[in-house]
């Protein structure tokens, strides 16, 4: 049976970011949250992702930045990062973001104003590949120990990091072609590739509606019939 680990990776690349054969995945996450992140790259060449980039990021050096840097380069982020993002959109990529604090109280002592100019590992053309829909992507929860004991200070920390880890996850019943019924489903959730929605929902009864997660996978392109993948959703 797989572990929490597992099941959470597998829930964050099988629906969170719907992952297809052949996509390149970024991942995005922190120091503190590596056995999630090498079970979430695990899963994804399982599915047969291309590739999986990891990116960790250590908030001591965004500290050590806001502390020591100029007050005109607060804001600077080098323009690669930018270019990487609107590249993985050209890929039709796939995106995973795994949230929650590392050190909760690194920045309390730092001055404000400073701190809110230096937006890295942020970069704007997110926004754009978002916006486009040219890259299908999840932020996740990425459970660690100091943000378990945030949440459940009465709890030693690994109690309290276990107790997270069972917080983390939903039980998933997935259905498909083959049919199925929806109706004890508190959300439903279509992560599918774009050119199978028809057949992925045509059989699944219960399911009219429920509130309901579009996450389609716009890789291979879409059916042009319809305004938007979420238009073909709906109908």
């Amino acid at each position: 049976m797989p572990s929490p680990i597992e099941r959470l990776a597998n829930l964050i690349v099988n629906f969170g970011a719907n992952v297809q054969a052949g996509q390149i995945l970024d991942v995005g996450t922190g120091l503190g949250k590596e056995e999630l992140t090498r079970a979430i790259t695990v899963s994804a060449y399982e599915r047969g992702a291309k590739f999986v980039d990891v990116s960790y990021w250590d908030p001591y050096l965004k500290r050590a930045r806001v502390q020591h840097a100029a007050e005109e380069v607060l804001d600077f982020v080098p323009p690669w990062y930018g270019e990487r993002t609107l590249q993985l959109g050209e890929e039709r990529g796939a995106a995973i973001s795994l949230s929650g604090p590392v050190e909760p109280h690194l920045f309390d002592d730092l001055d404000a104003a400073r701190l809110g100019r230096d937006v890295f590992p942020r970069v704007k053309e997110w926004t754009t590949v978002i916006n486009e829909r040219t890259v299908n992507w999840c932020v996740a929860p990425g459970p660690s120990e100091k943000w378990a004991t945030l949440v459940h200070p009465d709890l030693e920390p690994p109690a309290a990091l276990a107790k997270l880890w069972q917080q983390a996850g939903h039980a998933v019943n997935p259905l498909g072609r083959e049919g199925g019924d929806g109706s004890d489903a508190d959300v439903v959730v279509v992560a599918v590739p774009s050119g199978t929605i028809a057949d992925a929902l045509g059989r699944v009864r219960g399911i009219e509606g429920k509130v309901t997660i579009d996450a389609t996978n716009a890789y291979g392109g879409r059916n042009e019939q319809f305004e938007s993948l979420a238009h073909e959703v709906k109908s």
